[in-house]
């Protein structure tokens, strides 16, 4: 929306959305791509815990020293191939090509089974959307963000 409340109190602020361009943060870091990479897994991951006690301004300090994440690892007594298998998957990520997507009717049954039984969702809730959804002009169309509003 652009701005944010402010806590406790009935005001909002304005929020300015902030642009972070990888040159210009490599540039003004004076780092490669590879070694923000490494300050990243030096300091934890979704993949990965990371060294305990290394946080960014340690990570830097270690890549700044040792040049590669395998020479930081070394030096901060961590495992330097598990924690570069890890940089890999931010570097060259396995990607599936996009798959064909052909719209047809919405197996509702299948739906239902799945989100109440897989995922918890209410089944009355579930109902009432499955209904709602059958009754669209075209239901085979895919829907965007302003349809739900």
């Amino acid at each position: 929306t652009g701005r944010r409340k402010v806590p406790g109190k009935d005001q909002y602020v304005k929020i300015e959305p902030e642009i972070l361009r990888l040159e210009a943060v490599l540039e003004a870091l004076e780092l490669t791509h590879e070694q923000l990479v490494g300050i990243g897994v030096l300091m934890g991951t979704d993949y990965n815990e990371g060294i305990h006690g290394v946080g960014p301004k340690r990570a830097l300090q270690a890549i700044r020293e040792h040049g590669t994440l395998a020479d930081a690892a070394k030096a901060l007594e961590a495992d330097p191939d598990h924690l570069t298998r890890i940089a890999e998957i931010f570097l060259d990520p396995v990607a599936d090509p996009t798959p064909d997507v052909n719209w047809g009717p919405v197996d509702q049954d299948g739906a239902r089974e799945m989100l109440v039984n897989e995922f918890g969702f209410s089944e009355s809730r579930v109902a009432t959307a499955l209904d709602r959804y059958s009754k669209l002009d075209n239901p085979t169309r895919q829907g965007s963000l302003s349809d739900f509003f």
